[in-house]
């Protein structure tokens, strides 16, 4: 691999290989950085595609730094050679994840999606970017059945919020019914809350879900909407009492209900002449 400097005014890095997103965070701990030692941190990585003229494969916001701010210094690149997209697709990787603290989940998201779909499996990004598959498995939704609202929610901006509670359903095994689709409705803003549900409203409704549990797990689905409901909406965990006396109110409720219901017999009428099996709708 070769080492030179380059003069990035004088165009000869001609286009992006990939067009990252940085955060504002990142963009600030550049500059702060550059202002305090001189230069910007992270060696480009670039590939040639004509005589004198570069691709960019890495390091653009370093790129952008220097073309922003009129900056006339060299600044020293990496050289390499690249067979396909693929291999270009994980030396981003490898920058975003071991480089670039600041950068966007969602790059890091939608490049893993890309080499899955190029047939990679996630033990071969790891051995060819020597990052362990437990720190890659974050970035695929392909293999789980919560996929559908784990990538809306990264498009509305929600994901932390719900991966958390993806993974608390995953733990526990006491919504019935419609209750946990219920869940991940109010997650995604699509319920009538008051107002959408943050990170620490959820986790305020988790805590109280574990302290309540033992009764939430005896109610019916539509009572257990019913207590997810008032949760959410209120959003205090000094309400935890409360709850819990909401929650055996509704279980008693349903039991007032069930022992009320008559028994009902059914009597053999043993086999009957011409008798046809029921037909099952699917």
């Amino acid at each position: 691999m070769d080492l030179f400097y380059i003069h990035v005014e004088t165009e000869q890095i001609v286009e992006s290989f990939y067009d990252y997103g940085y955060t504002n965070q990142g963009a600030m701990r550049i500059e702060r950085f550059y202002h305090y030692f001189g230069y910007v941190e992270g060696c480009p990585m670039i590939e040639e595609i004509a005589d004198g003229q570069y691709r960019l494969i890495t390091c653009k916001e370093n790129i952008d730094f220097y073309r922003e701010h009129t900056i006339e210094e060299p600044i020293l690149c990496m050289l390499k050679t690249f067979s396909n997209d693929s291999e270009r697709y994980l030396e981003v990787l490898k920058h975003l994840i071991d480089g670039k603290a600041n950068s966007s989940f969602n790059d890091k998201y939608q490049i893993v999606d890309k080499l899955l779909l190029n047939h990679y499996t996630l033990s071969a990004i790891s051995k060819y970017i020597q990052i362990p598959v437990s720190e890659l498995l974050k970035f695929n939704y392909r293999e789980d059945k919560y996929q559908p609202y784990l990538e809306l929610a990264r498009r509305r901006r929600v994901r932390t919020c719900m991966e958390d509670t993806v993974k608390f359903l995953k733990r526990r095994y006491y919504f019935k019914g419609k209750s946990e689709l219920y869940l991940l409705q109010l997650v995604l803003g699509k319920g009538e809350l008051p107002r959408p549900i943050t990170y620490q409203t959820w986790l305020i409704a988790k805590e109280i879900l574990e302290e309540i549990s033992e009764m939430f797990d005896q109610l019916h689905w539509e009572n257990q909407c019913r207590m997810i409901f008032e949760i959410c909406s209120k959003g205090r965990n000094d309400l935890i009492p409360f709850h819990k006396k909401e929650a055996q109110e509704l279980l008693e409720s349903q039991n007032r209900r069930r022992n009320r219901m008559p028994m009902i017999t059914i009597q053999s009428r043993g086999q009957q002449k011409n008798a046809r099996p029921p037909h099952i709708y699917t």
